[in-house]
């Protein structure tokens, strides 16, 4: 038994070191688009899904406003989905100082759809521009985020997606500082599995926050191309149904194309943040589902392990070598990754999400694809 115990967790992390070489290789392979600095570009609605975000919606829509797009070209379209806050209000306050901004406004319950994908759905139907930008409500982005994205539109494009970073609070404690930043870390650190993935022509995921997708995805499919039944995942939906349909998805790599975002702000909600994006996995058809389950029984025998102290078993080379083959592939790869980004790498910070990074996947994954989780007040079950 022992035996294929050491079989089974070492075969895991050699397929888990070889896995982050591949997509070293994805990652050099990604390269910058050319930004066209002409005025005859796309037409491209940017949908804004909302709900309670009186905090950030203003800044959100102000730095829509401020991209060096040409305004005739672009309208921003603030989906404001049944918000019991002071949204509505600074919604209209901006309306009058915004040309190319419009409001929709959702008063009734979802229904059997999710409430953001209903959001998107709702927007999708008032607009006729043929590819449409995602993002969120408490998003920042770069002025020249859309001409960045509509640089990469192409026939055959089908999703094109960029990182979101978290902005740290800076009025906040030096203690919430430092797990924000771990959190920004390993919010980052997935961001560049998917980019090197891209870089192999492999899709895996995409970003919500921080998206750009051919109209045609709804048009084919509708409700389908969500998955509208899944609470969460309208963006791993969106891509697979790329996939399906032969459309070429992108990741961008640019300055230009990273969305700053806001961090949770308690450690529960951050475990209950990625317990809500592990939900969708189950209903995806991904052809990495198995590489993902001998991951995660790697993870899990790597921390279930010391616990043979308790029966005289435990070796201590063992150990140390399956926890190289964690941490040494983990920390080249995120390395060259955040060179290629052009972000820093606070050491301190990464150390100590190393520490937690299994205990908090297995737990987190674990939470969303057996208990549920909460999502803008509601609870969600598996």
């Amino acid at each position: 038994m022992q035996h294929f115990f050491h079989y089974f967790t070492l075969t895991g992390g050699t397929i888990y070191a070889v896995l982050l070489f591949f997509f070293y290789r994805g990652l050099r392979k990604l390269q910058p688009v050319q930004l066209d600095p002409g005025n005859d570009l796309p037409t491209i609605a940017v949908v804004v899904a909302a709900h309670n975000e009186e905090e950030h919606i203003e800044t959100t829509v102000w730095s829509l406003a401020n991209q060096t797009y040409p305004p005739d070209r672009y309208e921003i379209v603030v989906v404001d989905d049944r918000s019991s806050d002071r949204t509505p209000e600074i919604l209209q306050k901006l309306l009058s100082d915004i040309e190319n901004l419009r409001i929709v406004t959702i008063k009734e319950p979802p229904g059997d759809i999710s409430p953001k994908k209903r959001a998107l759905l709702t927007a999708v139907d008032t607009v006729q521009t043929e590819f449409i930008a995602g993002t969120d409500g408490d998003c920042v982005h770069h002025p020249d985020w859309l001409r960045n994205f509509a640089s990469a539109i192409s026939d055959d494009l089908g999703v094109a997606t960029a990182m979101t970073i978290f902005a740290k609070n800076p009025h906040s404690s030096l203690l919430k500082q430092f797990w924000q930043e771990m959190q920004n870390i390993e919010q980052i650190s997935e961001h560049l599995i998917t980019a090197g993935a891209s870089g192999l022509g492999l899709t895996l995921s995409a970003n919500g926050g921080n998206i750009l997708f051919n109209r045609a995805l709804y048009q084919h499919s509708g409700k389908l191309a969500l998955n509208g039944e899944v609470t969460s995942g309208d963006d791993f939906f969106l891509i697979q149904a790329a996939e399906k349909r032969g459309y070429r998805t992108r990741f961008l790599i640019d300055q230009a194309s990273i969305v700053h975002s806001n961090p949770e702000e308690t450690i529960p909600e951050v475990i209950n943040q990625r317990a809500r994006w592990a939900s969708k996995i189950r209903f995806g058809d991904f052809k990495a589902l198995p590489i993902l389950i001998l991951i995660f029984f790697f993870y899990l025998m790597v921390l279930l392990y010391p616990l043979t102290l308790f029966n005289g078993h435990f070796d201590w080379e063992f150990f140390v070598l399956i926890l190289g083959l964690k941490i040494i592939p983990d920390t080249a790869y995120i390395v060259y990754g955040f060179s290629r980004f052009h972000l820093k790498l606070h050491w301190i910070n990464y150390i100590a999400m190393q520490i937690l990074h299994i205990p908090f996947i297995l737990v987190s994954a674990m939470k969303g694809i057996l208990f549920g989780f909460t999502w803008k007040g509601t609870k969600y079950k598996k």
